[in-house]
């Protein structure tokens, strides 16, 4: 044990004493060896091949990253395993963007993951080809559903943000495209909504008039 270590965090109040103690409690070590890793390191990129990817329930993924030589345990949890397009698969090659430090109650050295990429398109992709998979599984990617665009639409509908820069020029030539300019829907298309209201502009868009319009969740 580095005296020097936990005597310096001690008398910066680390475990709320004005002096090292002649016996530690477990807690107490764990609690300084913690405050010590995460106040003394900075934020590093570590690459390793991931094994045994788990996400729970509450969002949290707990993983390992792996090279020839050793194992590290690794948690993301459930804001910064948010932003991932998809799951990382067994082996895949990897970059984990975080900061070392130990989970106090088990003792376990650990690296808390803020960011994980994959070289090139990586997880992305990933993403998209499991989507393609299961809408072609279900049948609608079938060429036979496929529809021709008419050259002269009757009607033109819009569904955008209000806040694109581009909204006036489409509203506008949506107007000179169509012979009734159809109805504009605005939907939120950035954060953590965009996967449903544009679900619900575009169902209200196709429906006959005088239906009953969907809540929105």
């Amino acid at each position: 044990m580095n005296h020097d270590l936990f005597f310096q965090a001690a008398n910066t109040g680390a475990l709320g004493r004005d002096r090292v103690p002649e016996v530690w409690s477990v807690s107490q070590v764990n609690a300084l060896a913690r405050k010590l890793l995460e106040g003394s390191l900075p934020l590093i990129w570590v690459a390793g091949e991931v094994s045994g990817f788990k996400r729970y329930a509450a969002g949290h993924c707990f993983f390992t990253l792996k090279d020839k030589g050793a194992q590290l345990s690794c948690v993301m949890w459930r804001e910064a395993a948010r932003s991932l397009p998809a799951e990382p698969p067994e082996g895949m090659a990897v970059h984990a963007l975080g900061y070392l430090s130990i989970y106090e109650r088990a003792g376990r050295f650990q690296f808390v993951v803020r960011e994980l990429t994959a070289k090139g398109e990586g997880l992305w992709r990933l993403a998209f080809e499991r989507l393609r998979a299961k809408l072609e599984a279900e049948g609608l990617l079938d060429p036979a559903r496929k529809r021709e665009i008419p050259s002269h639409p009757a009607c033109v509908g819009v569904i955008t943000s209000p806040e694109g820069a581009a909204v006036r020029d489409i509203i506008s030539s949506r107007s000179s495209a169509a012979a009734h300019p159809g109805p504009t829907y605005w939907s939120t298309l950035h954060g953590c909504r965009a996967t449903k209201r544009p679900a619900l502009s575009l169902t209200l868009c196709s429906m006959p008039a005088g239906r009953p319009v969907p809540r929105s969740s």
